[in-house]
């Protein structure tokens, strides 16, 4: 633990660690005290230091912040007629009402509409995903761009089925989405 900078707040009688080498944080609680150690890797506990030395492995949870290929580990594969029928299995309402593990949705697909959403949306996106077999969903993200035509990969949870209104006219009743992370397919 020599690298990196220590923080000591002896009001809350904890000293911080961060190693910048691993991108960890540890937190070591009742310093004054026998205590514990916490150690972080993107906001999330990995790992623990308990009373008398014992060493806990924490599990690892799913995190916005997280690479790409590391989330994905996270995300359910579904074919989208399994996703379209049994939203309610899938949906992040149920999810806050049940718990567990957050339903994560990986698909991908060809983005065949993009719109820049205004209001308290401003900076957000909102794109049409086909994928495949003329089944489609919405999905909001905020990055990167993505135009027209760009093959992406969609990591992200579901919140229900709804009907929009088509630029061309007509409407679609799809799943709508929110992206955690989307990657442009090269």
């Amino acid at each position: 633990m020599a690298l990196g900078r220590w923080l000591l707040r002896t009001d809350a009688k904890v000293l911080f660690h961060i190693d910048n080498s691993k991108g960890r944080l540890a937190v070591v609680g009742n310093l004054f005290e026998e205590g514990s150690i916490s150690w972080f890797e993107g906001a999330q506990i990995v790992e623990m230091i308990l009373e008398g030395g014992q060493v806990t492995q924490v599990e690892r949870k799913a995190s916005m912040d997280m690479p790409f290929d590391e989330l994905q580990t996270f995300a359910m594969r579904l074919e989208y007629q399994d996703l379209y029928r049994n939203m309610d299995k899938y949906s992040i309402g149920t999810w806050r009402e049940t718990g567990g593990d957050t339903p994560l949705i990986y698909l991908e697909g060809q983005v065949d509409h993009v719109e820049a959403l205004t209001g308290l949306l401003e900076g957000v996106w909102s794109g049409l995903l086909n994928v495949g077999d003329d089944n489609s969903l919405v999905f909001n993200f905020r990055e990167p761009p993505l135009i027209v035509g760009d093959t992406v990969e969609f990591i992200g949870v579901c919140e229900d089925v709804r009907s929009f209104e088509l630029a061309g006219g007509g409407t679609i009743t799809t799943p709508f989405c929110i992206a955690w992370q989307v990657r442009t397919v090269k």
